[in-house]
């Protein structure tokens, strides 16, 4: 028998698994003014904790940018705050080529246009130095981050947004020396205003980019992009829109073993009468070619953001949602941040959600939170590290948005509900119950805890030997409710459902 528990999560028809190691949002103030917010990226420092950064708009409307240092356990270490211009921001932190630690930063310099600024980044303070402005292709217009690789000589090569034109939104790919005021090059036919890029790396002697290209018709397709190290295009390759969906678009981006490429992002669909975005992945054939039939989405709302291998699996982050019933018996949405399994051939799963549930709405009723992943790392233990924007609660039921980060083990996969019984898990029946809920524990020791939509603990027990537990919940409103066993592994948590 092991001696931990497997996290279950009962979603969109299937039963995944992963055991949360530790979740962390942070209270983020500047010159004492609470700053909610979102995160950007985290980088791993092995042996030391995690570097991560992020932006927030303070309660007297400054827009600040801050650095958290946090122990391996998700502890504060130190933090930082800068107040930025109105679009500055703290992009990411990353190692450059001599290991040092750097950050990357959207910001107002000397001549009154917002560019991308690098500086070093002591890890001990938080303070920053020796900062470089990247050469701008061209000096009248405004840039924002995207993405950069650092070259053997020194080079950078970068992705970024223009943010000045009409047609906001273009990117631009360029190479520039730092320290120098003149780019090496610049790939022209990028800034085409039709082509937008979200992700770039490094993939042996040319660049992979993943974002979305016009069509023609109006509609914008999953594009995968590949270039030279000398800025010339090599291959471009789309998934044409059509059909009931408007628009698709490639967030992230992964090699296959055998070459071909695994792309994920969104789609916008009609689900229910609603236009709305869902997640979706497309493969690619090594030389830029769509596999035929191979978008696979469910037809629920949602989006992956990121895409990363880990070891020898692949997983997603970014958001999902479902319709609960609010005390009154109306539908509300509750998007939550959102975990996925995804395999080689595209096909995937959510593995795990994340979400504040619902809050009484300002007028009357009730209203939806809402909570996303912007990004994952693969840590050194093998657990996965996920940032983005979660919901919290105030003692008053309002609402506030906090950077999250999240700590979970790698899930080990996805089974169809019908195969439930046969998993060690914390396992709950009837599903859904009427009058007792039954709760099958494992044998280790924790506290179980019975939350509602609110957050509000219902129902508490100590845990300390294996036992299955019998919960009257004739008392319990109408609705959905999440089962929780703490103990000194993780959390393990189940779903079930309240009958009328």
């Amino acid at each position: 028998m092991k001696n931990w528990l497997i996290a279950i999560l009962l979603c969109t028809g299937f039963t995944s698994y992963a055991q949360t190691t530790w979740e962390k949002k942070l209270n983020v103030y500047h010159d004492g003014k609470f700053a909610p917010g979102d995160a950007t990226s985290i980088l791993e420092m092995p042996d030391k904790g995690f570097i991560v950064t992020g932006n927030g708009t303070t309660t007297d409307s400054k827009h600040i940018g801050f650095i958290y240092k946090l122990d391996k356990n998700g502890d504060s270490v130190w933090k930082k705050t800068y107040e930025m211009s109105f679009l500055g921001r703290m992009a990411r932190v990353f190692y450059n080529r001599d290991n040092q630690l750097m950050v990357a930063m959207d910001m107002l310099i000397k001549d009154k246009k917002h560019n991308i600024v690098f500086a070093r980044l002591d890890e001990n303070t938080g303070d920053t130095s020796n900062s470089f402005a990247a050469a701008k292709p061209n000096s009248s217009n405004a840039y924002k981050y995207v993405s950069h690789v650092e070259m053997e000589d020194g080079s950078y090569i970068v992705l970024a947004t223009d943010i000045s034109t009409t047609y906001e939104g273009a990117s631009h790919l360029f190479r520039f020396m730092p320290g120098s005021n003149i780019h090496i090059w610049n790939a022209d036919s990028l800034a085409t205003r039709v082509w937008k890029f979200s992700e770039m790396w490094l993939d042996g002697d040319g660049l992979m980019l993943a974002g979305s290209g016009n069509t023609g018709i109006g509609s914008q397709s999953f594009m995968l992009v590949r270039y030279g190290l000398d800025g010339k295009p090599r291959w471009s390759g789309k998934y044409p829109a059509g059909g009931d969906y408007l628009n698709t678009y490639a967030n992230s981006v992964v090699k296959l073993p055998d070459g071909k490429f695994m792309a994920a992002g969104d789609k916008i669909a009609l689900i229910d009468g609603v236009w709305q975005n869902t997640p979706a992945v497309a493969i690619f054939s090594a030389n830029g070619d769509t596999l035929k039939n191979n978008i696979l989405t469910f037809k629920e709302p949602g989006s992956i953001r990121k895409i990363i291998k880990s070891g020898s699996n692949y997983y997603g982050v970014g958001q999902s949602r479902e319709v609960v019933k609010d005390p009154d018996g109306k539908d509300v949405s509750v998007y939550s941040f959102a975990l996925y399994n995804i395999n080689a051939d595209g096909s995937f799963t959510v593995a795990k959600e994340y979400n504040a549930g619902i809050v009484p709405g300002t007028t009357g009723g009730y209203m939806s939170t809402w909570s996303e992943g912007r990004g994952l790392i693969s840590a050194t233990d093998g657990d996965l590290v996920l940032f983005g924007i979660g919901a919290s609660k105030r003692a008053d039921q309002s609402t506030y948005y906090s950077p999250y980060i999240i700590k979970t083990k790698a899930p080990t996969g996805s089974v169809r509900i019908a195969e439930y019984n046969k998993i060690n898990t914390l396992s709950v029946y009837p599903n859904p119950a009427k009058n007792n809920l039954i709760i099958n524990t494992e044998n280790v020791p924790g506290q179980l805890r019975i939350v509602n939509l609110f957050g509000q603990e219902i129902y508490y027990a100590q845990i300390n030997k294996n036992e299955i537990v019998s919960v009257d919940v004739t008392h319990f409103p109408a609705g959905t409710y999440m089962v929780k066993l703490v103990n000194a592994s993780g959390i393990s948590t189940s779903k079930f459902i309240k009958a009328e």
